[in-house]
């Protein structure tokens, strides 16, 4: 264990069980947004949907005055 001024800063392990961590954390690694919204585009490309954006509408912005 390294510490700076009392507080754990780093550790030292050996290669093997940092490998094993590395495998463990991209089992366990969430989705982003972005592969979610990818996987959806994917799967509407394979049904061959479309999806209809809905054209954008001027509305009151109470942060401009």
């Amino acid at each position: 264990m390294i510490y700076e001024q009392e507080k754990l800063v780093a550790a030292i392990i050996d290669a093997q069980t940092f490998q094993e961590f590395l495998a463990w954390q991209k089992q366990h690694q969430k989705p982003s947004f972005a592969d979610t919204f990818g996987e959806l585009r994917s799967l509407c490309t394979q049904a061959d949907y479309v999806l209809e954006i809905p054209t954008r509408k001027n509305r009151p912005n109470p942060f401009n005055n």
